[in-house]
């Protein structure tokens, strides 16, 4: 059953940011909640802070950021950023007020059109759109290395879609337009996952070497899926439908602990929370239109992104959950 749940709204109001402004001009430490980052059009992305608690919030001023940064991708917990930089992936550690010297990534080279990372934010996927090349990457933050490049076009296989890799980077996973899910681990040959119809946005639940969960939202059959393999295809479940509220499926996260799955929607501007452990349901609107969400400072704050650089600050669960809008980090 899809259950509608109350939201409390509450627009960032100039007071806040004075107050915010006024406690930094006498010294006093702001609390940082999280991050925003945002790519307005032909222009260098812009990272700012998120000061005070839920309820109670202002945005910094832009932080200034390392030269040549042409992309800017937050990891889950906002401790730490991925940023493009001439074509290179680079660690930038976050302090809420000032910004470390990029750490490069040893053998991410190339332009990374999209990063996913996993839910505890230890390991990432990155696409090249150019090099139709994936890249994997594990043992974020303190010592990065690069497990595996999945050559595309090499392995014949289509169009990318969306991608998802398990916390030790291990294991990782690519969706395709002509509906195919593919395996990848290191030192092993990609094998085909499961046929879905077309994969919009994936999460590993669990994994190890030779089994797992994986969820999937499939954007033509308008549902969300619980894959499980042993070592060989996967096995499906269907956890939510279009009964359910599911049209445009958009992001699809997973918690930490592996018992809650948030899947975005475009449609409907809405967050379809599932327990994993009951199967139960429940739909929040959302306020702005979900294409991202990322975990914040807190033990239950996320940060709901917009194409348009609108946002808004979320303090889980659903069932008692309120909703911030943010001014524009644009």
């Amino acid at each position: 059953m899809v259950i509608n749940r109350p939201i409390a709204l509450l627009a960032v109001s100039g007071m806040l940011a004075a107050m915010s402004a006024s406690a930094q001009t006498a010294g006093l430490q702001v609390p940082v909640l999280g991050y925003v980052a945002s790519q307005p059009p032909e222009a260098s992305p812009v990272l700012r802070a998120i000061h005070g608690v839920p309820g109670a919030v202002s945005m910094g001023d832009p932080l200034e950021l390392p030269p040549d940064v042409s992309a800017i991708h937050l990891a889950p917990a906002n401790k730490f950023a991925v940023a493009q930089i001439a074509g290179r992936l680079a660690l930038l550690d976050l302090n809420g007020t000032s910004i470390s010297s990029p750490r490069y990534i040893p053998g991410a080279a190339g332009t990374f059109d999209r990063v996913f990372f996993s839910a505890a934010g230890t390991a990432l996927l990155a696409y090249s759109a150019g090099e139709n090349k994936l890249t994997i990457v594990r043992g974020l933050p303190a010592s990065p290395e690069v497990t595996s490049v999945e050559d595309l076009a090499a392995q014949s296989l289509g169009a990318f879609a969306t991608g998802a890799v398990s916390d030790d980077g291990r294991v990782s996973f690519g969706g395709f337009a002509d509906g195919s899910v593919w395996q990848f681990s290191a030192g092993q040959k990609a094998s085909e996952l499961f046929r879905a119809s077309l994969p919009a946005a994936m999460a590993v639940r669990k994994s190890n070497e030779n089994s797992g969960e994986l969820l999937l939202a499939d954007g033509a059959s308008k549902s969300l899926l619980l894959l499980s393999w042993d070592g060989a295809a996967a096995t499906a479940k269907t956890l939510a439908g279009e009964t359910d509220g599911i049209q445009q499926p958009s992001f699809l996260q997973v918690s930490e602990d592996g018992n809650t799955a948030w899947l975005g929607d475009l449609a409907n501007n809405t967050i379809l929370t599932a327990n994993l452990d009951t199967g139960s349901l429940a739909t929040l609107p959302s306020r702005v239109t979900p294409v991202r969400l990322t975990k914040v400072g807190g033990k239950a704050n996320y940060l709901i992104e917009s194409q348009d650089g609108s946002s808004a600050l979320w303090t889980a669960p659903a069932l008692e959950s309120s909703i911030w809008l943010l001014s524009s980090a644009r």
